[in-house]
């Protein structure tokens, strides 16, 4: 376990400030975090990237694994699950502020020829009440029956580019919630889960499907509807999605570190993934699924996107993500959906409003957030399935006390 002397060293050598009278206080309080989170066998590494305007310190806890003492750092690279659809989304409103395209667009128009999806289209259902026999019994007796069928004077409602990216399509988290309820989440302890989530299979499943809502009515989180979002982009710009990142976020941000390509990660600088048991997690390919969870980042260029999310660096870059931030759709009374991003609101617990995204996949979990009006922002990255969602909201509320 990496002793907290280490770390504050490791944090000189990679170029971090050393932290004044201050700080030192909250870097010990992030230093107790970290290790309360590796002290438990079933958790291995954890990196906490913290911002504070212009100023960034890294603390690294814990090892690799069981078998590799190594510690992490910066430029680790972990899988980010989730978090992978703030770049997703990013991309969108790039490509959108061209003009090329229109966020509101029904994604039905960048799916044709040999990418053709029917994608489902909600109209309003009109109702009446018809008097009929029954079907038996001696006496025929009357009854009401309730006839429901589309109303065809109501317009067609068709799920948008937006709808995708703020999870408001009403489509399903999963393949498995095409078919029935269960949740993707269920499913990840099966090996290579991901394996059903091809072009084809999700266009099948997308075809047949039935919207029970109106688009943009509820929040339902949809890995589905987020990776045909990036597969839309895909097909109008006529570039492989691993490449349209780069072009359009990760290397005008300098992200050297990212990618959605795992051939392109050398197994060096890549922490193993470990279950929420602590047991090595089986490695797996995403496929279709790859804009919404099959990202891979380090601390350091996470670091860098919150920068450029908080205006404090690559200003060009800012309107485009400042959209990213706005409300689309509420989640509940606390909380509000942006496009990738979650907007919780001022409470009884903290007075400004935290823009954020976590994620806990098999063998990885991670954590985003910022507060804008202060300028601070954390990252948390760790190579163990268990959520870290509480660590970076305390290490947030900490930045801004």
């Amino acid at each position: 376990m990496a002793l907290i002397l280490w770390v504050a060293t490791m944090a000189l050598l990679i170029g971090m400030h050393a932290p004044a009278d201050g700080e030192g206080t909250l870097s010990n309080e992030v230093g107790k975090i970290g290790e309360a989170y590796v002290s438990k066998k079933k958790n291995h590494s954890l990196v906490i990237g913290t911002l504070q305007g212009e100023k960034s310190e890294v603390l690294s806890f814990g090892q690799l694994s069981q078998s590799a003492s190594a510690a992490s750092d910066e430029s680790t690279v972990y899988q980010i699950g989730e978090l992978s659809e703030l770049l997703t989304c990013a991309m969108l409103v790039d490509v959108a502020s061209e003009g090329v395209l229109k966020i509101d667009d029904p994604v039905q128009n960048y799916y044709s020829g040999d990418e053709e999806i029917s994608f489902p289209i909600y109209q309003n259902m009109k109702c009446v009440q018809r008097t009929a026999p029954m079907p038996y019994g001696y006496h025929q007796e009357m009854v009401v029956h309730t006839v429901c069928f589309p109303d065809l004077s109501s317009p067609e409602l068709h799920v948008s580019l937006c709808n995708l990216a703020s999870h408001a399509a009403s489509l399903p988290p999963s393949l498995e919630g095409f078919r029935s309820t269960r949740p993707l989440g269920k499913m990840k302890n099966k090996i290579n889960a991901y394996d059903q989530y091809t072009f084809e299979h999700i266009s099948e499943a997308v075809s047949m499907y039935e919207l029970t809502l109106p688009p943009a009515t509820e929040y339902v989180y949809s890995g589905v509807g987020m990776g045909l979002l990036g597969g839309a982009l895909s097909n109008f710009t006529e570039t492989a999605f691993a490449d349209l990142f780069q072009q359009r976020i990760g290397d005008r941000l300098l992200m050297k570190q990212t990618t959605f390509t795992r051939s392109s990660v050398p197994d060096g600088i890549l922490a193993p993934g470990h279950n929420k048991k602590g047991e090595p997690a089986v490695r797996e390919a995403f496929h279709a699924l790859t804009p919404a969870v099959g990202g891979y980042s380090s601390v350091g260029d996470l670091l860098l996107f919150l920068k450029a999310n908080l205006g404090l660096d690559q200003p060009e870059m800012s309107p485009v993500l400042e959209e990213c931030h706005i409300p689309k759709i509420t989640i509940s009374t606390k909380e509000q959906t942006g496009m990738g991003w979650k907007i919780m609101a001022p409470d009884k617990k903290r007075s400004q409003t935290v823009i954020w995204r976590g994620s806990h996949i098999n063998g990885y979990s991670a954590y985003i957030g910022f507060v804008k009006e202060s300028g601070t922002g954390v990252v948390v990255l760790s190579n163990s399935a268990n959520s870290v969602d509480e660590i970076g909201h305390t290490i947030l509320a900490l930045l801004n006390n």
